[in-house]
């Protein structure tokens, strides 16, 4: 055994670390987060972003990437921009507008004494609002509401907001955004801002400490990644003595434990053609941006020109970790070899890790629905979770026979033969027509229903 890292922290060291929560967003709701955050000084430590514009959003997530375990963001606006525009390895979660929040600025437009006949709301959802007026006994003739998953203009959202009170549908406006707030103001429109409360801020903030916590525990579950060479016996038949297989198997060896030191890891070699490297899920997840690269396997290709299939684990135990490991090899080597696929200890297989077709889907299912779609169907319960997961990775419910192939693995005659099996039990149905090739035949696209 080669150790190149230091011991891992145990258990109680992970629970007992101090989370560090990025609280972000409007200034007037940032001082209101800091105010509850307070309370929550022996549990975690806060780090205060708050913005005058929107726009700055994305600037302070990057720039603080790399200082907090978890963000919080003061409402769903500044988390649709930061999410939409960003790639965040990081749990992120954001306050609600919703019950307190409703109730409070509800209460405030009745002490007015404005009738609550028709009321424009932005961001907070229907169904929310609806609830909340049924709660408190209160009929109102239209609610309109403007919800949105991106960004949203200030002046968009205003004349929104003015539009329907110039027209008599509404008797005010309630908004979520402090600047169409102001802009609302100067138009005469009576319009509230309804603001987070301490108990939405404090039910987040624990949320928030959860989910930190639980990904912290996960990056520090064992690893296990086992690296096969590819038709070793056929390569060293290339060589003409036993100096040049062991200066290949030096060469190699010096890739994996420059490896192994990357991951704080533990390398084993078996003396044939397979290694073993213990480390932990949060540094595979590091060195591979998020199981998007293989850069193991890239190396050895690269500077021996030979290729790799690696299998990785995550386990509860080492020895749970190992048999997931090699699972995933045994993926690996039925695709062809030269690639990596991970089972995690949930028996969720992801791969091939950094391909295009990667999908990631379950390989001990005990789902129910599952179950009782591949018998009806007559196909295994394995394809159910594949095709799901291809519908998620395209996102679409239409496929021809030969993308479903490139997915699946397998022959375009094995694919047509599935696609036929859907289609007869209900599951699929044939949509149309689209053209191969200028020489080919017109391929038929089926829609799925599973």
């Amino acid at each position: 055994m080669e150790n190149a890292g230091e011991s891992e922290l145990t258990y109680i060291e992970v629970i007992e670390m101090k989370l560090r929560l990025g609280l972000l967003g409007a200034q007037d709701s940032v001082r209101k987060m800091k105010e509850v955050a307070e309370e929550y000084s022996d549990r975690a430590d806060f780090v205060y972003l708050p913005y005058k514009n929107k726009s700055e959003t994305v600037r302070l997530v990057q720039e603080n990437m790399d200082n907090v375990d978890v963000f919080v963001f003061s409402g769903k606006v500044p988390y649709n921009i930061a999410t939409k525009n960003l790639d965040i390895p990081k749990p992120c979660l954001y306050v609600p507008h919703t019950g307190t929040c409703i109730y409070k600025v509800l209460w405030k437009i009745k002490e007015d004494g404005i009738p609550i006949t028709g009321i424009s709301f932005d961001t907070i959802e229907k169904r929310e609002i609806e609830e909340t007026l049924e709660e408190l006994g209160i009929e109102m003739n239209q609610i309109y509401t403007n919800v949105y998953e991106g960004d949203i203009d200030y002046d968009e959202l205003a004349e929104y907001h003015y539009d329907l009170w110039r027209e008599g549908k509404t008797t005010a406006a309630v908004t979520c955004l402090f600047t169409t707030f102001a802009k609302l103001k100067k138009f005469g429109v009576p319009v509230y801002r309804a603001t987070i409360t301490k108990s939405l801020i404090r039910r987040t903030i624990d949320n928030a400490i959860y989910e930190g916590t639980g990904k912290r525990l996960k990056a520090n579950q064992i690893a296990v990644l086992i690296a096969d060479i590819d038709n070793f016996s056929k390569i060293i038949k290339n060589y003409v003595s036993e100096y040049e297989i062991q200066r290949l198997k030096i060469r190699l060896h010096e890739i994996l434990l420059n490896y192994a030191q990357s991951v704080q890891g533990a390398l084993f070699s078996f003396g044939g053609d397979e290694y073993l490297i213990f480390t932990t899920r949060g540094a595979l997840e590091h060195i591979t941006g998020g199981y998007k690269a293989t850069p193991l396997l890239k190396s050895v290709k690269d500077n021996l020109e030979i290729e790799l299939s690696c299998g990785i684990g995550f386990g509860k135990t080492a020895y749970e970790a190992e048999v997931n490991a090699r699972i995933g090899l045994q993926y690996a080597k039925d695709r062809g070899g030269g690639c990596a696929f991970l089972v995690s200890d949930e028996r969720h297989i992801m791969g091939p890790i950094g391909a295009e077709n990667s999908l990631t889907y379950s390989i001990c299912n005990n789902n129910r629905d599952i179950l009782e779609l591949s018998e009806k169907i007559g196909i295994s319960s394995v394809y159910i979770s594949k095709l799901r997961s291809i519908m998620n990775e395209i996102g679409e419910n239409t496929i021809n026979s030969k993308d479903m192939a490139y997915y699946l693995n397998i022959t375009e005659r094995s694919s047509r033969r599935i696609l036929g099996l859907l289609c007869e039990s209900g599951y699929a149905d044939e949509v149309g027509e689209e053209k191969a090739s200028n020489r080919g035949r017109p391929r038929k696209v089926y829609r799925l229903k599973l």
